[in-house]
């Protein structure tokens, strides 16, 4: 017996076989996406258990004992206001004339009067000049310079 197949290129069998391979695509599609899926799992898997095999093991580790010796540097505020004895030793001079000041200064900053003849004055470690009076009482509220903010201590 022989057998023989009819090929036969009719619109109907086109349309019949146009219908079953998109159904082939979607399988194949719809395999190899489960098969990336998979493979991204059990990298993930596999990464995370590594990390936390990681974590554990830096758990596990004895925390270093500090050395026996320490440094500790303690960092004070700045003062508040100037030490008596500091405002003590801060030169005051009688001034003949204005221009004996370092900075030709018209006027003291503390108070706003102008420097006169025969006024007992201060000049601060920076050279600002003010009224004697006026800087004693200014450097018990306040460690700066009036003009320029420098330590005055």
């Amino acid at each position: 017996m022989v057998y023989t197949k009819q090929f036969s290129f009719s619109p109907l069998d086109t349309q019949n076989a146009n219908e079953q391979k998109p159904h082939y695509e979607i399988q194949i599609i719809v395999v190899v996406v489960c098969f990336c899926l998979l493979t991204l799992a059990i990298i993930y898997a596999f990464c995370f258990k590594k990390e936390q095999a990681s974590t554990e093991q830096h758990a596990a580790e004895p925390v270093p004992e500090p050395e026996t010796e320490m440094h500790q540097v303690i960092v004070q505020p700045p003062p508040q206001f100037v030490d008596p004895v500091v405002r003590e030793r801060i030169p005051k001079f009688t001034l003949e004339t204005t221009s004996m000041l370092p900075y030709q200064e018209p006027k003291c900053s503390v108070c706003q009067m102008e420097f006169t003849p025969g006024t007992l004055v201060a000049s601060l470690p920076c050279n600002h000049t003010y009224h004697s009076d006026c800087i004693d009482e200014y450097m018990s509220q306040a460690a700066r310079c009036p003009l320029c903010a420098a330590y005055i201590c």
